[in-house]
């Protein structure tokens, strides 16, 4: 049985009560910039064709989205520690400008950037020092939660390599809840991201439903968020 520099072992059943905040903290990607090209389907809508999403960030401050199709752009989206800017090109030109709290609708609990940015690079949404362990039947996966007066959290996981695989999320009484599963783990530098995400969330008789395959992932010293409204564009 091996170890590691940081004394996680990588073996079967590594991840266990007194080592799952170690663990995980370990596995997650060290970064500062990133950049992310995915194959994006709103399954919502089937009338939505697939889309091509071009997503750039920047650790706790930025997330920069350009909405592609086979007719070329169809949104940019920037999204800050307070709002949500996004320039709508098609079918008219649109810029509007949303408070962050609008995460908050099909995922609870998103209250700014860095749970998003979490969930989008397969992390426990909240900090792990909320989360406590649940004891399972199974040797083969592990489960975390956290419940309180406005939130309840679950993340399920192959015990095996400590990998993240559903995470939920919802209010107390469950009208307000959103699932994201995770699968197909691919090495980005030394470290293992799944490349495919599907979310399903649902807010009171709204729902949504996308898929994310990423095509490319790649760790960045620094990166561009362009973003600039044109005088063409309606103020909404």
């Amino acid at each position: 049985m091996c170890k590691n520099k940081d004394k996680v072992r990588e073996t079967k059943g590594n991840i266990n009560q007194a080592n799952f905040i170690k663990v995980l903290e370990k596995k997650a990607l060290k970064w500062e910039f990133i950049r992310m090209d995915a194959n994006v389907d709103y399954k919502t809508d089937p009338l939505i064709p697939k889309l091509n999403c071009y997503l750039r960030m920047k650790k706790d401050e930025i997330i920069w989205m350009s909405v592609r199709s086979i007719i070329g752009e169809l949104a940019r989206i920037k999204i800050d520690k307070d709002s949500i800017h996004a320039l709508m090109r098609f079918p008219k030109k649109e810029y509007h400008v949303l408070p962050i709290s609008y995460l908050n609708k099909y995922i609870p609990g998103m209250q700014g950037i860095q749970e998003v940015q979490k969930i989008l690079l397969n992390e426990a949404p909240f900090p792990l020092e909320d989360y406590s362990w649940k004891n399972r039947s199974s040797l083969d996966s592990f489960t975390l939660f956290t419940d309180n007066e406005v939130l309840r959290s679950y993340l399920f996981g192959e015990r095996v390599i400590g990998r993240i695989i559903d995470c939920h999320v919802s209010n107390p009484e469950g009208d307000y809840h959103a699932n994201i599963f995770y699968d197909n783990p691919q090495n980005v530098g030394k470290k293992t991201l799944p490349y495919s995400l599907e979310i399903h969330g649902n807010a009171g008789r709204d729902s949504v439903n996308i898929l994310v395959n990423y095509t490319k992932v790649e760790v960045k010293d620094d990166l561009p968020f362009p973003f600039q409204v044109g005088k063409s564009y309606e103020r909404k």
